[in-house]
């Protein structure tokens, strides 16, 4: 009944009313150390600081400059080569080179193993990555024909891929083996007892510096403490916050670390 309603101070608070209370408690609490102790870490110190907000956070924002791969036109492409085109590009500064690295080792192992061509080294790629689909063995991925019975009533969810219209399995082993090749900088063996693979991680890192355009500011992701109260709105806190755009968008609060 109207009569009944609370009034004046009695009023319970709005959601933006409990926000701006624990964000005035917090303000208030900067430059001040707060001590968090618990039996397995001990205790750890930790200081209140300003929040920082660049204007330029989100990148689409700024529809001057292009972000993402430099320079790549999708109508340059047929549809079914546009993803396997950015693949190559983010994944090696010249793949063909790689194919030449394979190659040499072939040799310098006398093996019986003939040169593999570009085809080959894209089509054992491509294996590489479609195997990930397929909760089977390496060799059935390669079977001549479909398991189970011909005249089975209910026919299987997982069609068989059939690798080895593409490559036989034997190939596909040779390709296996000489494949690691391609990250390997003998140049390096005396100082580097990495040399077997780190030259591919400073690969990666030149290509996304020269081939990759991002805002000034990237948040990692994961930045916020999530939080999902279950008997109450709030579950106790004077609130939680929304981020969009974030794998944990709704949490007690957001930790940002910028670049």
């Amino acid at each position: 009944m109207p009569g009944q309603l609370p009034a004046g101070d009695n009023l319970p608070k709005d959601y933006a009313a409990v926000k701006k209370a624990a964000k005035d408690k917090i303000a208030a609490m900067i430059g001040k150390e707060v001590t968090v102790t618990s039996r397995s870490m001990g205790s750890i110190t930790w200081k209140v600081v300003p929040s920082v907000d660049p204007v330029d956070m989100i990148p689409e924002k700024d529809s001057s400059v292009e972000y993402g791969l430099c320079g790549f036109d999708v109508g340059s492409f047929r549809r079914s080569e546009v993803f396997s085109s950015i693949f190559l590009r983010l994944s090696f500064k010249s793949w063909r080179s790689k194919v030449e690295k394979m190659n040499e080792a072939v040799l310098a192992s006398k093996a019986k193993t003939r040169q593999f061509s570009d085809a080959e080294f894209l089509i054992g790629l491509a294996i590489l990555i479609g195997a990930a689909e397929f909760a089977q063995r390496g060799c059935d991925l390669f079977a001549v024909k479909d398991n189970g019975m011909e005249d089975e009533i209910w026919a299987s969810l997982c069609a068989e891929p059939h690798f080895e219209k593409h490559m036989s399995f034997y190939r596909w082993k040779e390709f296996r083996r000489f494949f690691p090749a391609i990250f390997v900088d003998h140049e390096r063996k005396e100082s580097d007892p990495w040399y077997e693979f780190s030259s591919i991680i400073d690969e990666f890192n030149d290509i996304r510096k020269s081939e990759l355009t991002c805002s000034r500011w990237i948040s990692l992701d994961e930045s916020m403490s999530a939080w999902r109260p279950r008997k109450t709105a709030l579950g106790g806190l004077p609130n939680i916050s929304f981020i969009a755009r974030k794998p944990e968008p709704l949490g007690k609060f957001k930790i940002k670390i910028l670049f």
